[in-house]
């Protein structure tokens, strides 16, 4: 993209990449808030105290892009860029002409975060790089890795790791017992049938209760008795049973 734009428009999106700035403080940077040997980068308030910052230049690929748009600048009167309307425009037009997806300056602001972060800087130091208070928008939008480089972070961090070639103890335990193919020759296993549980054993003898009391209601059989040894006899208090 830089390549389709003038010189002095490739500079300030060169400079927005570098240093994660937004627009407006691009219309107002100056060639002093860069520093002589563009380790750091005075980024100009606009909306909240906290965008009024230093940007430290750690990344090589930034530091190449600053001294790309501090080379190519063409602003005056100490300004380090000329007047740019219409950018978005003519930015997404140079991302046409270049066969890229089109793109916005938050987007170009967006990848100073993504670069940052795929490169192993935590969210509270990235944060305050692009002048949030907290690391929460660098968590939700501006340090999300793409998935290609999410995979790339966690091998490195896998292959980094002293216990990345084995397992914890207890998952080696657990891989032991994964078989690698399905035998059909093993004996098969006979599961012990689970005693009933509490609620099962109440509705049984509300059952059972409720059979019988039909049974009273209906009288005895008049083929033989009914199998209910207190209903046969007749007797009303069981205990009776035992006495008798």
């Amino acid at each position: 993209m830089l390549g389709e734009l003038p010189a002095d428009r490739a500079a300030r999106v060169a400079f927005i990449l570098a240093t994660s700035s937004s627009w407006g403080p691009t219309d107002r940077a100056r060639r002093a808030d860069v520093s002589a040997d563009l380790s750091r980068v005075h980024i100009r308030r606009t909306k909240r105290s906290t965008r009024d910052r230093v940007v430290p230049i750690v990344l090589l690929a930034h530091r190449e892009l600053l001294e790309f748009a501090v080379r190519h600048a063409g602003g005056t009167n100490g300004l380090l860029f000329q007047r740019w309307s219409n950018h978005g425009r003519d930015i997404r037009a140079a991302c046409k002409r270049a066969g890229i997806a089109p793109c916005s300056p938050n987007d170009l602001r967006r990848t100073f975060g993504v670069w940052l972060r795929a490169s192993g800087a935590p969210p509270d130091l990235i944060a305050p790089c692009m002048g949030h208070k907290d690391s929460t928008m660098v968590e939700r939008v501006y340090g999300r890795l793409p998935p290609e480089l999410l995979a790339a972070r966690i091998q490195d961090a896998v292959s980094q790791s002293s216990t990345a070639s084995t397992l914890p103890v207890g998952l080696q335990d657990c891989v032991k017992h994964v078989p690698d193919t399905c035998d059909s020759t093993a004996p098969e296993r006979r599961m012990r049938p689970m005693a009933p549980s509490r609620n099962r054993a109440c509705k049984d003898r509300k059952t059972k209760r409720s059979r019988d009391a039909a049974r009273d209601q209906r009288g005895s059989p008049p083929d033989g008795p009914c199998g209910n040894r207190t209903h046969d006899l007749g007797i009303k208090n069981p205990l009776l049973c035992r006495l008798s």
